[in-house]
């Protein structure tokens, strides 16, 4: 893993997902836009009233395959740049990714952590996405380094 890359990805992230962002916003908004025109631009070509001559009957098949043209690629870019902004990470997600690989290597790979007793491994996990979900509401909640010694034998018991 060449980690000049990954470090490179972490300080751009925001910025990439950001750029993302606005490009969808602005292709969905001309997307819109001409989509309305098309539809305009429709009712006065199958208006009778208007199609007296020939020549704006033509004129209105011109901008009408024009507008749809333009509303197909502006549609497909949108669509294009709002996939790339969902699937983007930001710098926080492409933290938590590259931390979480390595911890995952870490454990996998280290004989010591083998011998940690399964029971522990699961308590660790259920505080972890206690504390994780703690970290998304914003509410604090208590630490497994807060508690002593026999506060956590207390709890691998009611476990």
């Amino acid at each position: 893993m060449n980690w000049y890359n990954v470090f490179y990805w972490v300080t751009v992230a925001d910025g990439v997902k950001g750029f993302f962002d606005v490009v969808s916003n602005w292709t969905l908004s001309f997307s819109v836009l001409f989509f309305m025109i098309y539809w305009i631009v429709f009712g006065m070509y199958h208006d009778k009233e208007m199609n007296n001559d020939e020549s704006s009957e033509k004129t209105l098949i011109y901008w009408l395959g024009v507008v749809r043209k333009t509303f197909i690629w502006f549609f497909i870019t949108c669509m294009i740049t709002w996939t790339c902004y969902v699937f983007c990470p930001s710098k926080k997600d492409a933290i938590i990714i590259i931390a979480g690989g390595a911890v995952g290597n870490f454990i996998t790979s280290d004989s010591s952590s083998r011998q940690i007793p399964a029971e522990l491994t699961l308590l660790i996990r259920e505080k972890m996405r206690d504390e994780i979900e703690g970290l998304k509401t914003g509410i604090s909640i208590d630490t497994l380094q807060n508690k002593t010694k026999e506060e956590l034998i207390e709890m691998l018991k009611k476990k």
